[in-house]
This record gives C-alpha cells, sequence and structure tokens, in this order.
C-alpha cells in the first residue's frame, strides 16, 4: 500500500497521541516522581514535560513502525522523534498563542467577542500545519529515494556528506 506520508503522519499522530499520553504517564512519570499524588501536584511542570516527551517519543515510534509498510518511506527514530517534537510544536506553540491573543482581545473588547468564534477553525488548521510540518520532514530526511535525499537524517547526515563527496569528484 502506497499512502502519502502525510496520511500516514495522521494515523501514527491518532494512535500515538491516543496511546501514547496514556501509556507516557503509566511508565514514565513513577520513574522520575514519587508515587504520591501531592509529589505529581508539586511538580505539574515536570509531569506536563515527561508526559509530552514520553507521548512525542510513543507517537514516533508508531510512526517508525508504520511509515516503511504504509508510504514506503525508511527513516531512523531520531528523524521521526525530531519530525513529531517540530509538528507538536507548531500545533501546540500556535494554540497557546492562539489562546492567549483570544483572551486578551476578550478582556479587551468585553465579554466573549473577537476570536473566540473562530478558535476552533484556527486550531484546526494549527493541527494540519503540524502534520504539514511533519510529513515534510520526514518526506525530506527519505533516504530511499524520497523526494529530499536523506539530508535531515540524524545518521551524522551520512547521506548529505555522500551528496558533497560526489560533486568534489
Amino acid at each position: 500500500m502506497k499512502l502519502p506520508i502525510w496520511a500516514t503522519v495522521f494515523i501514527g499522530g491518532l494512535v500515538g497521541g491516543a496511546v501514547g499520553g496514556m501509556l507516557s504517564d503509566l511508565l514514565l512519570l513513577p520513574l522520575f516522581v514519587h508515587r504520591t499524588p501531592e509529589s505529581l501536584s508539586h511538580h505539574w511542570m515536570l509531569v506536563v514535560l515527561l508526559s509530552g516527551v514520553g507521548q512525542i517519543a510513543i507517537t514516533a515510534g508508531v510512526l517508525l513502525l508504520l511509515l516503511p509498510p504504509l508510504s514506503d518511506v525508511h527513516v531512523g527514530f531520531g528523524t521521526t522523534f525530531t519530525a513529531v517534537l517540530a509538528g507538536n510544536a507548531v500545533s501546540v506553540g500556535g494554540t497557546l498563542l492562539l489562546l492567549h491573543a483570544t483572551v486578551r482581545d476578550n478582556l479587551a473588547a468585553g465579554a466573549g467577542v473577537g476570536l473566540m468564534p473562530a478558535f476552533g477553525l484556527f486550531s484546526l488548521l494549527l493541527s494540519v500545519l503540524g502534520i504539514v510540518v511533519t510529513a515534510t520532514m520526514i518526506g525530506s530526511a527519505d533516504g530511499s529515494g524520497g523526494s529530499g535525499g536523506g539530508r535531515l537524517d540524524m545518521y551524522g547526515g551520512q547521506g548529505y556528506l555522500d551528496e558533497v563527496r560526489k560533486n568534489e569528484r
């Protein structure tokens, strides 16, 4: 089956997002934080960061398993992790900026006018943009004859070095 990379990223994001958050909370948090609820509430930022990194790692692992059979793309774990991290950063960062602008606009205009009706649409568009960023990074890092030639591969840039060496001859 030859799906486009963005479709595989979407499927991997659904599976990794649903399962990844729960698994990272169950597996990572007890390793780094004591098991009492009081310690979790005192270290809420650590809980959020560990859950986010765990979810990104699990989503990257799911993509690593899904990309070869569904899209015929072969990349390493570092590439998928970096691509998922960048895609999530675009989506989450943009949503936080949008939320900040919405709250500021609502405070200035008074009681719920302004950006609030469009908040859902903009959040959806930011999610699509995150998928596009992830798919573009993975597509440009594909070392098996994909669109980019392996320049973003996380194995020391071997594809790029081979290309430079070939051009020097």
